[in-house]
């Protein structure tokens, strides 16, 4: 069963140019950073195995891996190109690894979050995980089913509630109408949305 959380993000830019408010906004909004590295944290401190999704690797990817570091030990960036990198204490120690062997190693790897760009799209078969972030926001339908169903794989005990945490991205008429775009996908597709308060570990913020 999905479950969206909705998550309170505030985006500050100026610029009506979407390069630009995208880098102000998503790639580089160090408080929405936080947040998404402070959630993948409770996550995996909680043991639920948790994908988060980005549209770029090094303008978004590189630096998310930068702060999971900080709270693992281990953490794994699948890129665009269908390679994977996988740190340890800020060392690579994995690197230009075929995309297929991410399932058999996370699987054996609750505690090391996975961070995922758009080669998760194209029906790349990953473990179930049991939380997921959208950091990437953005709108189009048929991405956010897809990366949503990345969670839902069915695995050989059941499925059990699949979070998922997205932004609001308040402040600019771009983002917010985005989320707005998001949250009718949601609600057609008959999903729950709630708040950061209902998950069921406390979040520090």
């Amino acid at each position: 069963e999905p479950i969206i959380v909705a998550v309170p993000s505030k985006c500050r830019s100026r610029s009506m140019n979407w390069d630009s408010v995208y880098r102000d906004c998503i790639l580089q909004n160090d408080s929405r950073n936080d947040q998404i590295a402070t959630i993948a944290k409770t996550c995996t401190e909680n043991g639920l195995r948790t994908i988060s999704f980005v549209n770029q690797s090094d303008g978004h990817g590189v630096p998310l891996l930068e702060r999971y570091l900080g709270f693992a030990k281990e953490a794994v960036l699948v890129t665009g190109g269908g390679e994977v990198r996988i740190l340890r204490g800020g060392e690579v120690v994995k690197e230009s690894w075929d995309i297929k062997d991410v399932a058999a190693y996370v699987e054996g790897n609750d505690s090391v979050p996975v961070i995922a760009t758009p080669v998760f799209d194209e029906g790349v078969s990953i473990p179930s995980f049991k939380a997921g972030v959208l950091g990437g926001g953005m709108k189009k339908p048929r991405k956010v089913l897809q990366r949503l169903g990345r969670g839902l794989r069915k695995s050989e005990e059941g499925r059990e509630v699949f979070w998922m945490f997205d932004f609001t991205d308040k402040g600019h008429p771009y983002t917010e109408k985005h989320w707005k775009d998001r949250a009718s996908i949601y609600r057609r597709e008959r999903i729950k949305i709630v708040g950061p308060d209902d998950f069921p570990y406390d979040i520090r913020w």
